[in-house]
């Protein structure tokens, strides 16, 4: 089911956990200024804008999201940067998983 109205991939506890360990991972720049609260329903905040991360976003990183298990060539990629946000009142980049 896709739900238009709702930001983010919505993944469920585990798989979200195993992500934002992954993400960490992405960019040396990720590492330091990485956080991610499961408290705001799976929100992931870089300490500086997002334009501050243009190399990250050009590498490719995202999501193959199956639609049908069966077979792999029903799928969608969804961009890592599609996802992030910069959040004007902090001045964050707010990734949204």
């Amino acid at each position: 089911m896709l739900a238009s109205n709702f930001v983010g991939l919505g993944m469920p506890e585990y798989l979200w956990l195993q992500l934002t360990n992954l993400l960490y991972k992405v960019d040396e720049s990720f590492d330091s200024e990485l956080t991610c609260l499961q408290e705001q329903g799976g929100m992931c905040h870089l300490a500086k804008s997002c334009s501050t991360y243009t190399g990250v976003w050009g590498k490719g990183w995202g999501f193959k999201t199956l639609f049908n298990s069966a077979s792999d060539s029903n799928y969608m990629i969804i961009p890592l940067g599609a996802l992030a946000v910069d959040n004007e009142s902090t001045g964050q980049c707010d990734i949204y998983i």
